[in-house]
């Protein structure tokens, strides 16, 4: 009796681990691949880093794992990663992009553009269903920041909302460990 105890006493517990990660969501980041579709059912969201970049490992530790943020990241957008150094070539809207080395280091010509030639780590750029751009934001966007600016890109309130205006009107959660 007390090994069948035991025994069950193990599976609750394995149970309830197995449960409570899979409530912790996570980011489906993929990477482009040259397979991003002309048309999308819905946005895009491009977060732009580079491997050297400080703030871009406090983006990916810290931010982007809050539950809050994932959520509304897999809610609302098609989730991608570009590496703004990657040395493969990759397609955009029927182009083609490369690596451009410069004397020590160099650039990717997608990021480049995305970025509208300013290159900065990390950055998020929002691209519409057809894959235009709505908005670039460089450098490093805190939880707050970043939540306001997924409500107002996702929920298509930069359709028809000045952002001052939005802003002042967006009820925050009191942290985002609470969602």
């Amino acid at each position: 009796m007390n090994k069948t105890f035991v025994a069950f006493l193990s599976f609750l517990i394995g149970w309830g681990f197995l449960i409570g990660q899979a409530a912790v969501p996570t980011i489906n980041w993929q990477t482009w691949d040259n397979q991003i579709p002309a048309k999308s059912p819905q946005k895009t969201l491009v977060y732009i880093y580079t491997d050297w970049c400080t703030l871009c490992k406090k983006m990916e530790t810290e931010i982007f794992q809050d539950t809050t943020i994932a959520r509304l990241v897999n809610t609302y957008f098609n989730p991608v990663k570009l590496d703004a150094e990657t040395k493969s070539a990759l397609r955009f809207r029927d182009e083609s992009y490369n690596y451009v080395r410069l004397e020590k280091v160099g650039y990717h010509e997608l990021a480049a553009k995305l970025l509208d030639g300013r290159l900065s780590f990390p950055s998020i750029v929002f691209l519409d269903e057809n894959q235009q751009v709505i908005q670039s934001l460089p450098g490093f966007q805190n939880t707050t920041q970043l939540f306001a600016l997924l409500c107002y890109f996702g929920m298509n309130y930069y359709r028809h909302v000045p952002w001052t205006t939005f802003q002042r009107r967006l009820i925050y959660p009191n942290t985002a460990e609470d969602q």
